[in-house]
């Protein structure tokens, strides 16, 4: 009996250390440092960041800048 092969996710999550640089850079380019993480299944924790420290949860995927934008 063959197992049914799962389709990939539309957009897959990126790993965590990818998702933190890459908002990071994308922050610090407009003025602004990365103030939280929300990441699926994330360990609560406070993360030393290049900027400023910042606190990761779980949740849905998204970063919020100083601005208060999310992303």
């Amino acid at each position: 009996m063959a197992t049914k092969k799962q389709a990939a996710p539309e957009h897959p999550i990126p790993e965590l250390d990818a998702f933190i640089a890459e908002h990071e850079r994308a922050a610090q380019a407009i003025g602004q440092v990365v103030t939280a993480i929300s990441y699926p299944d994330a360990t609560p924790r406070l993360h030393v960041g290049v900027y400023s420290g910042f606190p990761i949860a779980a949740g849905d995927l998204q970063a919020t800048y100083s601005d208060g934008s999310t992303h």
